[in-house]
Order: C-alpha cells, then structure tokens, then sequence
C-alpha cells in the first residue's frame, strides 16, 4: 500500500467500523421500534377495514404495549394512541380499496375516538415526559457512542501504523499515527453530527408535533385571557369543545386544534358539527374552532353567526374589534 493512501485508508476503515457498531446497537433499536409501528398500523388498518373492528382508545393502547413487549422496546418509543389513530384516519382517508360509504363509516367511527385521545389527559403527561427524558436520553447515547467512536479510530490508527511497519517504512510513525487517529476522530463526529440532524428531523413529526399542540392550546389561553375572558378550565370538559370562556357577557364554546397541513373537510365539518351540539348541551353564544394555520378548504359552508373557524391571529382580531 502507498504510503500516502494509508491515512486515507485508516480514516475510512475507522469510519466504516464505527457506522457498523452503530447500526448494530443505536440502529437496531430504532430499526425495531420503526418495524413496530409499521406493525401496529397494517394490523388495525386491517382489521378495521376487513372485520369492521372499532377499537376503544384503552385497546389501541393496550396493542401498542404488547408490540412494545414483542419488538423489545419501550412503550414511549413507539407511536402514541393520538398518533396511530391520526395514521389510520389518513390511510382510510387516501385508500381506493373501499367504497365511499365504507369510508364514510370507518371515518365516522375514528373520529370520535380522535376526539378522545386528544382530550386524553394521558396523551399530554406522555409529551411532558418526553421532553423531561429526551435530553437524558441524549446523554446516555452520546456515553455509547463515545467509546465506540474511539475504539474505531483506535482501530484504523494501528492498521495504517501496522501497514507502514510491514511494508518497512517506519519513519515518522508517531506524526502518521496522530494525523490519522485525529483524521479519522473528526470524520466520525461529522458522521455523528449528519445522523443527530436526521434524528432531530423525525422527533419534530412526532413527539415535538405533540408538544407544539399543548403549546398552542396554552397559547390560545393566553389570547383569551388577554382579551379579557374569564375562563372554566379543567375537568370535566364541555361537550363538543375544550373549555368555555366568557366575555363581555356572552359564553363561547372554544374547541382547539392544532391541525397542520392538508386537513380533509370532512374532519373539520365532524368538528364544526360537535361544536354546533355542545352551544345547545352548554347554552353557549358562540362556537370558535380555533387552528394553528389557514386552512385551504371552502369554510363558507361549514361556518354561520354561530360557529366560527379562525387563526389565533383571527381569534386575537376578532376579540379585539369584532366581538360585541
């Protein structure tokens, strides 16, 4: 081998060899968790499809801890009740393998169950402890790592410094044997560094999403309190919404959801629909739906002067100049 080439050949063996222990240990566990979820999704959408099965948020849950305990891993790795049941409404949603009125009933079934998993008061521990752990959790993969990422450069060091030795070239051992276990420390913290950027990216579609969610439920807190409403937080929660607020002697029914991107009309008119039911349960002046961005759908049709879609941005306007 060419003198020149050994460092370069170090580096990459050190590389290579760090990758393979990573894919062996980090890797393989969130190969397994990734297979998990796959798991849960295909076998309820089948089931829900092919047998007409209505699951109840308890048994979703209870699924999600048996595959937990199938593919060795944590119940908080995997996706969560909100989260899966958020899955099998798109799916049922997209898919052409069933007729119209199929859908409509299977989506008339899930809805209420996403109603519940969103008002569940289990969902928003689990988020907590998530963001608690995730740091944690961080430091105790970055203890794995570190030993495994020295022993690889360790490794391509004395593979060059052998080579050099064999092929009877020994000067400037010490200088070669720095470069290259320098070289090759650097190249595997840019791996590392290209991998925890992938990572962050598949935390904010999950745990993050569900975080951001809680955060803009408190955020519209804020916006009612600072336009003046006295608000009835807590449990038990008003039929067809999150909480009631009053202002300016009227009561509105508030119901908050985070939703981003392409949202189906149908899943905002079911919760327009609620709402319209809870103003006649709670006595209520006003129905608002407040979202966490525009949505692109034909609102006229689903709104009247007694139920309101709006922006926080709107909500903000609306309490400000509108509402009388």
């Amino acid at each position: 081998m060419e003198l020149s080439l050994q460092p370069f050949v170090g580096v990459i063996v050190s590389v290579a060899l760090f990758l393979l222990a990573y894919r062996k240990t980090i890797g393989a566990r969130k190969e397994r968790i990734h297979a998990a979820n796959t798991d849960l999704e295909k076998t309820l959408l089948k089931r829900i499809v092919l047998e007409s099965y209505q699951p109840t948020v308890t048994e979703v849950r209870r699924f999600i801890e048996g595959k937990a305990q199938d593919y060795r891993v944590r119940t908080r790795d995997l996706l969560s009740e909100l989260q899966i049941l958020t899955v099998l409404f798109a799916r049922v949603l997209e898919t052409d393998l069933i007729t119209s009125r199929q859908r409509e009933a299977i989506l008339g079934k899930l809805f209420p169950l996403l109603q519940k998993a969103e008002d569940s008061p289990l969902e928003k521990a689990r988020v907590v402890e998530h963001a608690e752990e995730r740091k944690p959790l961080h430091r105790r993969t970055i203890v794995t790592l570190v030993p495994i990422a020295l022993l690889a450069s360790v490794t391509g060091t004395l593979l060059v410094l052998a080579s050099a030795i064999m092929t009877g070239a020994p000067v400037g051992l010490l200088k070669t044997g720095l470069l290259v276990f320098t070289a090759s420390t650097l190249a595997i913290l840019l791996v590392l560094l290209v991998l925890r950027i992938r990572e962050a990216q598949e935390e904010s579609g999950s745990t993050l999403s569900l975080k951001a969610g809680i955060t803009f439920e408190e955020e519209v807190v804020w916006v009612l309190q600072k336009g003046g409403a006295r608000l009835k937080l807590g449990e038990p929660r008003p039929i067809g919404g999150d909480f009631m607020a009053e202002i300016r002697g009227k009561q509105l029914l508030i119901a908050v959801k985070p939703w981003i991107g392409g949202v189906p009309i149908s899943l905002v008119r079911a919760a327009v629909d609620q709402l319209r039911e809870g103003l006649k349960e709670e006595s209520a002046d006003l129905g608002i739906l407040v979202v966490m961005e525009s949505l692109p759908l034909p609102l006229e049709s689903l709104e009247d002067a007694q139920v309101r879609v709006m922006t926080i941005r709107q909500l903000r306007n609306y309490l400000a100049y509108k509402l009388t």
